[in-house]
């Protein structure tokens, strides 16, 4: 039998990792702040500016704060295995940056239309989108420091 050289990893050791630097801390920390941060502000606000401001039902309200968990639910799988095939680090990022961006288009949904039909259609589209992009972001932070924290 031939050894396999030191440098790669065998089922007795574990796989080498990058070094635990400070932009990669500060890469997991500032998303994982937009995805769990930002979150809880967005599913206790969206509800009551659908009440408040945009006047909608009950029902309809609740279509719009269901529908946050709806894709995450579906794909968070496929979510992880994007996050292997194409980098943590690279998704993770693209997954905070969007929904930041999509996060500051709430406010423009009664601008665009007046019709509360559209306007639901809009804030669920948006609340799919954000919970996904949220729910893989937050995801990417934990994988990101497991792996450079070797843990």
């Amino acid at each position: 039998m031939t050894e396999q050289p030191p440098s790669e990893s065998t089922p007795d050791t574990p796989p080498e990792h990058p070094p635990l630097t400070r932009r990669a801390e500060w890469t997991a920390y500032s998303t994982a702040f937009i995805s769990i941060g930002v979150l809880p502000m967005i599913q206790l606000i969206v509800p009551l500016w659908c009440l408040l401001s945009l006047g909608m039902s009950a029902t309809m309200i609740g279509i719009a704060a269901g529908a946050r968990s709806a894709l995450a639910t579906v794909f968070s799988i496929h979510g992880g295995a994007m996050l292997d095939r194409l980098g943590v680090r690279r998704v993770m990022i693209f997954c905070a940056l969007t929904s930041v961006v999509l996060t500051v288009l709430y406010p423009l949904v009664p601008v665009i239309t007046s019709v509360i039909a559209l306007q639901l259609t809009l804030i669920v589209i948006l609340q799919l989108l954000t919970g996904f992009l949220h729910t893989i972001g937050w995801i990417g932070c934990q994988t990101q420091i497991g792996q450079l924290s070797r843990g």
